[in-house]
């Protein structure tokens, strides 16, 4: 049987699709035809799978309470309907989700999807921790949730995921992880509004600065830390993190900085690291420029690295 499709992807059958749902769905009923044929293309970023399925009719229904082996014990699911209509049935709702809108559920309690005639859609998962941004009931909130494509947010943000989704491997890898945040950004957005608050409440926001600072202390030394790894680590929009670090009047990438410049500082004046380098410390704290960190540290400490040293070493 041929499908209508908008891009190039895998083709699979019945089972094969079943394998890749069970992914982020874990065991689930599926009821397909015999001659089964859809086309489907998964992109993983970390926790995240950004996924896209072409299928003809079919219908599943998963999610037990008790979801060993996934991770955080579900995910939450934003699809957005690209053709054809899903129905989304969870804890007593149920939506219709066609063209242009988005929807979303989540895979650690029963749901059931009806795809009743041929369609393509995209869907972003994210593990079911990331809805505690909305508060004790964000998933609850966003079961069988519906932002329908008439919605001024929705229809903005619907044709810029197609085309992010479309292109993202075209890009190189540095630049895709930054597109990916930025649809993960986009997704938020919609889950914020179909969930009902605008932002989480000073308290959340409290909670997240002070998880953010143990992220921090954990992953010094690493290089590769920064505002984004930050926010993945803690399943939350980079502008969700900037947020919080704002309302304390401090900024995510300076919070780094000064932390790693004083553990710096502490070692260049520890007699016991009197035979490492300056720059082998640099390096160790997450500066692979010693000109930087030299600069650097002259602005923090009124001197440089070496001088900081030599008057006072113990």
């Amino acid at each position: 049987m041929g499908l209508n499709t908008s891009f190039a992807g895998t083709s699979v059958g019945a089972d094969s699709l079943k394998r890749i749902l069970e992914i982020t769905h874990g065991p689930l009923e599926a009821r397909m035809p015999e001659d089964f044929a859809a086309v489907a293309r998964n992109q993983q970023h970390g926790e995240v799978t950004i996924g896209r399925v072409a299928a003809p009719a079919n219908s599943a229904k998963g999610g037990s309470l008790h979801r060993d082996g996934l991770p955080g014990g579900g995910f939450l699911i934003c699809i957005h309907q690209l053709s054809g209509a899903v129905a989304i049935a969870q804890e007593g709702r149920a939506v219709r989700v066609e063209a242009g809108d988005f929807g979303f559920y989540a895979t650690d309690r029963p749901y059931e999807l009806r795809f009743e005639e041929e369609y393509e859609l995209i869907a972003v998962c994210f593990p079911i921790e990331w809805a505690r941004a909305y508060g004790p009931a964000g998933a609850s909130a966003l079961s069988a949730a519906r932002i329908g494509r008439e919605d001024p947010l929705a229809a903005s943000l619907g044709p810029a995921l197609d085309a992010l989704e479309q292109h993202l491997e075209e890009l190189k890898p540095g630049l895709r992880g930054r597109v990916i945040g930025q649809m993960l950004d986009a997704v938020e957005l919609l889950a914020t509004h179909a969930s009902g608050p605008a932002r989480p409440e000073p308290g959340d926001r409290a909670d997240l600065l002070q998880r953010a600072h143990g992220v921090i202390e954990e992953r010094l030394t690493d290089p590769e830390l920064s505002p984004a790894a930050v926010a993945a680590a803690l399943f939350v929009s980079e502008r969700t993190l900037y947020a919080a670090f704002r309302q304390a009047g401090l900024s995510i990438a300076g919070t780094i900085r000064t932390r790693r410049l004083e553990q710096a500082r502490r070692e260049l004046i520890d007699p016991t690291r009197a035979g490492e380098s300056v720059s082998g410390i640099a390096a160790h704290w997450g500066f692979s420029s010693s000109t930087h960190f030299s600069a650097l540290f002259r602005d923090v400490f009124g001197s440089s690295p070496s001088a900081y040293r030599a008057t006072h070493a113990g």
